[in-house]
C-alpha cells in the first residue's frame, strides 16, 4: 500500500487549505488499483488517516504487508494501531526526495 497526503488549496466559496489523501493498493501479483481517495479541508492529521484506514477495512481490506509513505509525524504509530501485524512502514517517498535534492541537483 502506498499512501500520501497531497496538500493544496481548493476554492469552495473561498480558497481553503485542503489535503487529498490517496491510497494505492498493490496486490501480491503486482496488480495496482486506487484503494481510496479523500479530500479533507484543513491540515493532514492522524484522525483523518485512522478514518481512511478503517474505511478500507470496512470495505474488505484484509491485510497489509508494507506501507510506503512519507514521514508525516505520528503516521507510523497510527499505522501500527490500525494494522498491528505490520512490522514497519517505509518512508520511501521522503528518502527519494532527499536523495534527489542532495545527490542529483547540479550533477546533471
Amino acid at each position: 500500500m502506498i499512501i500520501n497526503g497531497y496538500h493544496c488549496q481548493i476554492k469552495d466559496k473561498q480558497v481553503r487549505n485542503a489535503v487529498i489523501y490517496i491510497i494505492l493498493l498493490i496486490s501480491l501479483d503486482g496488480r495496482k488499483k486506487i484503494g481510496s481517495w479523500h479530500i479533507e479541508f484543513g491540515r493532514e492529521n492522524r484522525i483523518d488517516w485512522i478514518r481512511i484506514f478503517n474505511d478500507l477495512i470496512s470495505r474488505g481490506l484484509k491485510s497489509v504487508l508494507v506501507i510506503v509513505s512519507d514521514d508525516f509525524p505520528g503516521l507510523s504509530e497510527t499505522v501500527n494501531a490500525v494494522f498491528p501485524k505490520i512490522r514497519s512502514s517505509i518512508m520511501l517517498a521522503t528518502f527519494c526526495k532527499e536523495f534527489k535534492e542532495e545527490y542529483w541537483e547540479g550533477r546533471l
